[in-house]
């Protein structure tokens, strides 16, 4: 069973993205911000990380930074489920080392 470390801040989001994803058999972590993402990271090891850019305490693009500097984060699928939808956050993310960005709001297929 793949693991997915799932970071978003707002609560209900993440309730949703948490239940799509585990009803099409993945085993879902959550974090509610990047330092806690960065924790679970480091102990979980993760086949694939999906976050949101806007966070408090630390945000998405700082996140991907400090993940991408590790041995075992350099070849983790990084995907960024944002709000943010101007070119320039995309190319930053892209610059950053993330290998998707998608935009929210999403369907669940």
């Amino acid at each position: 069973m793949s693991k997915i470390l799932l970071v978003e801040d707002d609560a209900l989001l993440l309730d949703v993205m948490h239940n799509i994803l585990e009803a099409e058999g993945f085993e879902i972590h959550p974090a509610s911000n990047g330092k806690q993402a960065l924790d679970l990271f480091v102990s979980l090891k993760p086949d694939l990380i999906v976050s949101d850019i806007m966070m408090p305490e630390m945000d998405g693009y700082e996140l991907l930074e400090l993940i991408r500097v590790m041995p075992n984060g350099v070849t983790v699928p990084f995907l960024f489920l944002s709000a943010r939808t101007e070119r320039s956050d995309v190319s930053r993310a892209r610059v950053l080392g993330v290998d998707d960005y998608l935009f929210k709001p999403f369907e669940a297929q």
